[in-house]
């Protein structure tokens, strides 16, 4: 996590570099894209169909690699995704890296096809904890605002937790306040509900 103004790194947490080569070679083996981020930069095998649309939704373009996992063990990563167009095999491979690497990783999914692996103590709730420590704010006075899985840790922790109405049921489940869907100004919806109108 970066200060967007100065660049200074307020909080990082790279993977386990063996853990993060052997995660990439199981998802290779079982036959499904995954890619990965180091030093704020892309990587992948190939420019797979998953590759492209993941480049298009991020705005990011990719570096091809020969050895996805190698490249994993000799450098930082920070976070591993797989993209698993399948709902019942994500859920089957998510429980095997739960299995296997629960207790060494913080496993979520982002999108509902995309499952991601990040170091045990990189997720969004953290993240905030840290930003509003960093910059004196209350726990209390923060508002946290999300639609999917890997936004749980965040709302959780906001003082406000709001959930989009396109949310995932979980993520409504845990939220204080639901407010309008992504495409009907949620997010402006509950500034004014919290923050503007008050």
């Amino acid at each position: 996590m970066k200060n967007s103004q100065s660049g200074e790194v307020l909080y990082y947490q790279a993977l386990p570099r063996d853990i993060a080569g052997e995660l990439i070679a199981y998802f290779k083996q079982a036959g499904v894209h995954c890619h990965t981020y180091i030093d704020d930069q892309l990587f992948m095998e190939s420019l797979t169909p998953q590759g492209k649309y993941y480049e298009e939704l991020a705005g990011v373009k990719a570096c091809l690699v020969d050895d996805l996992a190698q490249e994993a063990r000799e450098r930082d990563a920070m976070k591993i995704m797989a993209i698993i167009e399948n709902e019942a095999e994500l859920l089957k491979m998510q429980n095997h890296v739960n299995e296997n690497y629960g207790h060494l990783l913080h496993i979520t999914r982002s999108k509902p096809l995309f499952l991601e692996a990040m170091a045990l103590k990189a997720n969004k709730g953290l993240a905030l904890q840290v930003i509003a420590e960093h910059y004196g704010i209350k726990r209390e006075e923060v508002m946290a605002i999300g639609d999917s899985y890997n936004d749980l840790d965040m709302i959780r922790w906001a003082g406000i937790g709001v959930a989009m109405d396109n949310a995932r049921t979980e993520v409504k489940a845990v939220a204080d306040y639901i407010t309008a869907s992504n495409e009907d100004e949620g997010v402006a919806e509950a500034l004014h509900e919290f923050i503007i109108d008050q």
